[in-house]
């Protein structure tokens, strides 16, 4: 056998001298290889099955046709021995409501771990994290039980809370159109945190927040009583939904710049939400 030249598609074509037939070689071990780790691929990236067909320069038909055998084969991930210098980003992903959640933990190029659970716990968090090696850091969403879990499986790691979670709650609170001068400048606050990248910025977001809650300070603590259908007396804050979204921000500042000076720890976990087209670890 010799070569000679190459096929349309760029596999090698060999000829034979005695029977003068040309063929080309083929792997099937190889052919299944590369097959399942382009559905892997597909199946946790962010591209839809027609793009991915034409980068195989393929048609979607066939690419399906590929795909059929796979998608009643669970995809289960194994986890990396070490994670030594790496930034875990972990987010969970509601799929039916509060009724079922995908937990998705990655590093900052590939997904290393998910489960899907009925809810966020902190029981639920800490045999996800059980299950893993110690990493640098840790990126999530700020939800209590994957807090608890990470300061008790890995004591002492840096965590870093999602600015873009916090920004978005904040506004969920006051509105984007807040009707007092209070809920407008704290609204205003929140969207300055993707502006701060530096220590100095960090110190002038810091300055700016503490003289917030120095000139509010009365209207955030202004409580209300109020009359209960049993005839007993009780309170309430007069601007809840504003001591509200100042208590999440508050509560927020231990964990929210750990990134400032850290230019490998992301700010947000907008990477388990919108993957990329990176082969994971599955079996």
């Amino acid at each position: 056998m010799q070569k000679y030249g190459k096929t349309a598609k760029g596999a090698i074509r060999w000829y034979c001298q005695f029977c003068q037939k040309s063929s080309i070689k083929t792997r099937p071990d190889t052919k299944e290889r590369h097959n399942r780790t382009l559905f892997s691929l597909w199946s946790t990236g962010n591209q839809n099955l027609t793009e991915v067909a034409w980068k195989k320069r393929i048609s979607r038909e066939t690419l399906s046709r590929k795909f059929s055998k796979y998608y009643h084969q669970e995809l289960l991930p194994v986890a990396p021995a070490s994670l030594e210098g790496e930034v875990l980003v972990c987010d969970g992903i509601h799929t039916d409501g509060r009724f079922e959640v995908v937990l998705i933990v990655r590093t900052k190029n590939i997904p290393i771990f998910w489960c899907a659970v009925p809810y966020e716990s902190c029981g639920v968090w800490m045999s996800v994290f059980s299950q893993l090696p110690r990493p640098k850091a840790v990126v999530g969403d700020g939800q209590k039980g994957m807090i608890a879990a990470i300061h008790t499986v890995w004591p002492g790691i840096p965590f870093q809370r999602c600015i873009a979670h916090v920004e978005r709650l904040v506004r969920l609170r006051v509105s984007c159109h807040p009707t007092t001068r209070a809920g407008f400048e704290l609204l205003h606050l929140s969207m300055r945190l993707k502006t701060v990248w530096t220590r100095r910025q960090k110190r002038r977001w810091l300055r700016a927040f503490n003289h917030w809650r120095k000139t509010y300070k009365n209207t955030i603590n202004q409580k209300t009583t109020i009359m209960l259908p049993s005839g007993r007396k009780s309170w309430r804050y007069t601007h809840g939904r504003l001591h509200s979204a100042y208590s999440l921000m508050n509560n927020s500042l231990p964990n929210l710049f750990t990134y400032v000076g850290h230019w490998d720890i992301p700010r947000t976990t907008n990477l388990p939400e919108f993957p990329t087209l990176v082969v994971p670890h599955c079996s």
